[in-house]
């Protein structure tokens, strides 16, 4: 048997590919590489802490969600859980609204903790979306119990206004005693504290509202690092200050 005829009988020689072969089997090469890939690294709304499997695991810590300049309020990862009103909605939107519910009841529940974690850097875009949320409800129930329809828009600008105007009052008052906290850090506090608009749009739970001085506090304490009596001086000002606000708004009409 000569050196061609061994090539040809030798069982050991793997066999010769069919070039007509090739390209079906890189196809289902490619699918099996897609398929490994997209489990090891979800959709972006899946990274962001909402894929079915990650919800059931909520007490576990993620880093925070970082998407077009958004971030989460604590660096605590956002448990999905059993949220199927928000199956149909676009994926952003519904990380959105799966991170408010958590924000909320985190920050309702335990103030101190949740101020402590708070992220004081990272941009207004997140607070500023939650306010925004929060105001655009309240300005909507309110208009729909005092009957004053055209009015939402006026009573969304409003609100957010009012979070600006003691936003900044607040930082002044914390610089003018020895805080250490930033405008940023301290816009947040209010920001968040602005979930409360939510029930105080509804009549005779207006005094929620007062819930809202004890945030205040909480916050300004563990982000300015100031003393409680000095706190306390800073939170009965912008109490004040919001009185005087509210009534301004109540005799203009808005």
């Amino acid at each position: 048997m000569n050196e061609s005829e061994k090539e040809v009988y030798d069982l050991d020689a793997p066999p010769e590919e069919d070039p007509a072969l090739r390209p079906k089997m890189k196809s289902n090469i490619e699918k099996a590489t897609a398929s490994k890939l997209d489990a090891q690294h979800p959709a972006k709304g899946e990274q962001a802490g909402f894929s079915e499997d990650r919800l059931k695991d909520s007490g576990t810590n993620d880093a925070a969600f970082d998407s077009d300049n958004d971030h989460y309020a604590t660096a605590s990862k956002p448990p999905v859980g059993d949220l199927a009103f928000l199956a149909g909605l676009p994926p952003d939107i519904r990380a959105f609204l799966q991170d408010y519910l958590y924000t909320t009841r985190k920050l309702l529940l335990t103030p101190i903790v949740f101020y402590g974690e708070m992220d004081k850097e990272g941009g207004i875009i997140h607070p500023l979306k939650y306010a925004a949320l929060s105001c655009a409800v309240h300005a909507v129930l309110k208009g729909i119990f005092t009957f004053h329809f055209l009015q939402i828009p006026g009573f969304f600008l409003a609100e957010m206004a009012m979070i600006f105007v003691v936003s900044g009052a607040a930082y002044g008052l914390t610089k003018g005693m020895g805080g250490n906290g930033t405008f940023e850090a301290t816009f947040k506090i209010f920001a968040y504290a602005s979930c409360l608009k939510i029930i105080s749009a509804i009549p005779f739970l207006m005094l929620v509202d007062l819930y809202g001085v004890v945030l205040s506090f909480f916050g300004l304490r563990e982000v300015h690092k100031l003393p409680a009596a000095k706190t306390a001086v800073i939170v009965a000002f912008c109490g004040i200050l919001m009185i005087v606000v509210s009534l301004a708004r109540f005799f203009g009409g808005f």
